[in-house]
């Protein structure tokens, strides 16, 4: 009855509750939790049933798998007590009444993206068929978290996309004005040097005052500088 809870599901909340309900009615169990794991590989507490403060604040973050194992297999716990790996655990899981566990790794196409764990106030076993459908639940789980993280990863995209492109116009107009106010000023300074030089093609043959000559030739030769300066910084500006 997971598949299809999960495949409808809207959001992560849905699927957790789905999942979570189908750990508790296969396994018996009021506790359980779904953790993801963050960009760094750190497991983080997603959703939860009947785990205290306590316990999430100890467990955020323990690793069960290496950061980038491949094909991670469920971890069976049968009885706490007797598992020396626990020991130093052994307060918190007293106080929790913590017997046994099951970790079962979350793998969206062949990535670690997270886990399922379940808890129990008594030692048990898990059968073969128990561990077969925990599987099938991680399963359908990743692939539902899987569906939602590359839905928002679109969605990211899309908007560093979007702003990209409100980036490139808003560059496309400053260099539109940039173009307007050289060209501006060009036409303003070689429009001084046309009409210096046809005065002074004018005056030439009865130019008597080679200052006056010099001072238009002045005015000529810093308006082509200018003009030079403002075409060196529109070559930049390309």
């Amino acid at each position: 009855g997971l598949v299809e809870p999960t495949g409808r599901a809207r959001g992560p909340e849905q699927i957790h509750d789905a999942a979570l309900d189908a750990l508790e009615s296969a396994l018996g169990t009021e506790r359980s939790a779904i953790l993801h794991a963050d960009d760094d590989g750190k497991m983080c507490f997603a959703a939860w049933r009947k785990l205290t403060v306590r316990h999430l604040n100890a467990v955020e973050g323990h690793a069960v798998w290496p950061v980038g194992v491949k094909d991670p297999q469920p971890i069976l716990v049968p009885d706490t007590g007797a598992d020396g790996g626990f020991d130093s655990w052994r307060e918190l899981l007293d106080g929790e009444r913590i017997r046994a566990m099951v970790f079962v790794p979350l793998v969206d196409r062949g990535e670690l993206v997270g886990k399922l764990m379940a808890y129990f106030s008594e030692p048990r076993r898990f059968s073969s068929d128990e561990v077969r459908l925990l599987k099938t639940i991680a399963s359908h789980v990743a692939e539902a978290v899987g569906r939602k993280r590359a839905d928002a990863e679109v969605a990211r995209l899309y908007e560093q996309a979007q702003t990209a492109r409100v980036v490139a116009e808003q560059a496309a107009i400053s260099r539109e004005h940039l173009l307007a106010l050289v060209a501006h000023d060009l036409r303003n300074l070689l429009h001084a040097a046309q009409m210096r030089s046809s005065l002074l093609l004018r005056r030439l043959p009865t130019l008597g005052s080679p200052q006056a000559l010099g001072d238009d030739l002045d005015i000529i030769h810093r308006s082509t500088e200018g003009m030079s300066r403002l075409i060196d910084d529109l070559l930049d500006a390309a």
